[in-house]
């Protein structure tokens, strides 16, 4: 099994691809395409970030006294809800941080907040393993839905494939076990999608 992690949305059959998992707007999937759970925005530090007393995060207007961190990259307007869209969902609108750190990389901001190193907007369910495990706190309740989610897409030359099937069905129960979204498990049956790819 060979696995290729890039942003870039290809073509699976002219790139012998047989499974994406593509982050996407909804009316962008390609048909077939199976979801595997959406996402919500949710606040996210350390613990000892969270346990600092000169410096409380007791309400959103407390991030000023806190470096907030960024993820961005080429092309990432009207891709990401960054804290501005957060804050003014809120009805907060802008908040002067202390300062800001700026990531191309998803994992490195959320490792920066591991490490204390501010406070990052998690994206849900993605986090919320390390919420579980202690490494990261959500200060917050607050949370907004995204307009994109997570699809699983398996080329039409594999579909017929076992091994392809059978990996496809593994991330669609893991996507399952690991959400509450009804709309998310009611798109687990992979049969619909063969049966309409194949």
């Amino acid at each position: 099994m060979r696995i290729s992690a890039t942003t870039d949305a290809l073509n699976l059959e002219r790139s012998l691809i047989d499974l994406a998992i593509r982050y996407c707007r909804p009316e962008a999937v390609p048909e077939g395409a199976v979801r595997l759970f959406g996402e919500e925005m949710i606040p996210v530090c350390s613990r000892a970030l969270l346990s600092d007393k000169a410096r409380p995060l007791k309400r959103p207007q407390d991030l000023e006294h806190h470096t907030l961190l960024h993820f961005d990259y080429a092309g990432a307007e009207n891709m990401y809800i960054d804290w501005g869209t957060w804050l003014t969902a809120l009805g907060i609108g802008e908040v002067k941080s202390a300062g800001a750190l700026h990531f191309s990389q998803y994992e490195q901001m959320i490792q920066a907040a591991t490490s204390g190193q501010g406070v990052a907007l998690g994206r849900q369910p993605l986090v919320n393993d390390l919420i579980k495990s202690g490494e990261l706190v959500a200060p917050f309740t607050q949370t907004l839905i995204g307009s994109r989610a997570y699809f699983v897409i398996v080329s039409r030359l594999s579909a017929g494939k076992p091994h392809v099937h059978e990996f496809a069905q593994w991330l669609l129960d893991e996507a399952g076990r690991n959400s509450s979204d009804p709309d998310d498990l009611a798109a687990q049956n992979l049969e619909r999608s063969a049966r309409k790819t194949g």
